[in-house]
């Protein structure tokens, strides 16, 4: 805990001053608050793809995904990566990406549908020899 990295700090660092104490929080740790439901992070997800806020939902939808892992948010990053790509192609393979880890963390109807969908794009976009 925080003693040993009190501990390693100070050995790094040199000695510690005679007479300093060790760190003792005097506050709740923040893991302990509770994190928005999955449910409201999608929904506040596709409510700002809906919106024309697609970037601002890639963004927000990543922020999420790298506090704890969520299919359905995955899924709705994916959608909000598949609107950024009606006008920016590059942005197809991170979609496709965001899809495929929808479909490994959920088997749901909607991700498979969605991943083949992206796959089916980017296969058509590639110029036949």
């Amino acid at each position: 805990g925080l003693e040993a990295t009190s501990d390693e700090l100070a050995t790094r660092l040199g000695q510690r001053a005679v007479g300093a104490g060790r760190y003792h929080a005097e506050s709740v740790p923040p893991a302990d608050f509770a994190v928005e439901a999955e449910d409201a992070l999608v929904a506040r997800t596709e409510m700002m793809v809906e919106g024309g806020l697609s970037s601002s939902a890639v963004a927000f939808a990543r922020e999420a995904l790298a506090k704890k892992e969520c299919p359905a948010l995955r899924y709705a990053l994916a959608l909000a990566l598949r609107k950024q790509a009606q006008e920016d192609p590059a942005k197809r393979p991170e979609a496709l990406e965001a899809a495929k880890k929808a479909v490994e963390g959920k088997a749901d109807p909607a991700y498979v549908a969605t991943y083949a969908d992206l796959l089916d794009e980017i296969l058509s976009s590639v110029p036949t020899a």
